[in-house]
């Protein structure tokens, strides 16, 4: 059916429609200046139904005819019920091609709306591919598009769209990279990240994106960096109801403060995550009060080191965790043989 159909469009003088069909049912692209440039896509080679024949010879003949008498916006229409339908069918990469039309003949003629909107279907498609790059530059060039063009008047809905497609995208793309071990890629997509909430004015999106910023520049061993992505969301929070995140945020703090050397900042962060927990969180108010336990043995500071040491067992007690508990106990009798060797040397020196 599929060749029948191609001599067809060629016979009939539409060219530029014979070239769509070929390229989508052998799986190549052929080359033509009689329509627009031919997309970047490979199309999936496709043995085609009725449905399919039928909307295809309708759709890229009235696209052709449109695009000779300059109704772009038509040629545009065509395309995308193209790209449309092979969704809807779970061909993907045939969408992609339509799109790539879409996209093309927006630009041909600088029509900025269509582009806006080819720009975001492409995008769309390409997280369902799993491209995030490519996804990332389709959402990247939308709001350059929706930027300039709303450059003089209030930011409306497509300017606001924008911004949340191309953070979704920096997110995820962070996520990917981390897990693939490139830390430093993931950096870059969380700083722009960062640079795009700042731009939007999304005050709950750029207190997330530093709290994955900080998260990460910890995991990198980057500690400097990520008390000071950390302090940012905390502060950001206190406008903000993340209550939870928060606690983990100063926990994270904390560990960094720890490696630093500022010893007291840490006990400042770990006091804060246990307000901020409210035994919500029974594993992460054992770990503080161990934490915090340990802080203060170091500083000899042994009655206060007693009294998160006692919560710490406490816990333990909560998570019925047996690890957790033995080393819960142990602090404990530390703490506990340290406060009387004190008594017993007080007991001793002269008076």
């Amino acid at each position: 059916m599929s060749e029948a159909l191609c001599v067809a469009l060629l016979v009939s003088g539409h060219p530029q429609a014979f070239v769509d069909l070929f390229s989508l049912t052998h799986g190549s692209l052929a080359s033509t200046s009689t329509g627009p440039a031919s997309p970047t896509s490979v199309p999936q080679a496709a043995s085609l139904s009725e449905e399919t024949a039928a909307l295809l010879s309708q759709e890229l003949v009235a696209a052709h005819q449109a695009y000779r008498t300059r109704d772009y916006e038509a040629s545009y229409e065509s395309y995308q019920q193209l790209a449309e339908h092979f969704i809807v069918h779970h061909q993907l990469p045939n969408a992609k091609f339509f799109y790539e039309r879409c996209l093309q003949v927006s630009r041909e003629h600088a029509w900025t709306e269509g582009q806006a909107a080819a720009h975001t279907n492409l995008g769309m498609l390409a997280e369902q591919l799993g491209h995030l790059q490519d996804a990332e530059g389709h959402y990247e060039q939308h709001l350059a598009l929706a930027s300039t063009q709303q450059a003089q008047e209030a930011h409306g809905p497509e300017w606001s769209a924008a911004f949340v497609n191309v953070m979704k995208v920096y997110q995820e793309r962070a996520r990917t990279l981390a897990e693939a071990g490139d830390g430093k890629a993931s950096l870059e997509a969380l700083r722009k990240w960062v640079h795009a909430a700042e731009q939007s004015g999304d005050q709950g999106a750029l207190a997330q994106a530093h709290m994955q910023m900080g998260l990460a520049y910890q995991q990198q061993g980057e500690h400097s960096q990520a008390v000071k992505s950390l302090q940012e969301y905390i502060q950001l929070c206190l406008h903000l109801d993340h209550i939870q995140a928060q606690a983990q945020a100063f926990c994270a703090l904390a560990d960094c403060q720890q490696l630093l050397g500022n010893l007291e900042g840490a006990v400042q962060s770990l006091q804060a995550f246990l307000l901020k927990s409210r035994h919500h969180d029974a594993q992460g108010e054992a770990y503080a009060c161990c934490n915090l336990g340990v802080l203060y043995y170091r500083q000899r500071k042994y009655d206060e080191a007693l009294t998160y040491f006692e919560r710490f067992f406490e816990a333990a007690r909560a998570l019925k965790d047996q690890h957790v508990l033995d080393v819960a106990r142990v602090n404990l009798g530390t703490v506990r043989a340290a406060l009387t060797f004190k008594d017993y040397m007080q007991a001793r020196l002269p008076l």
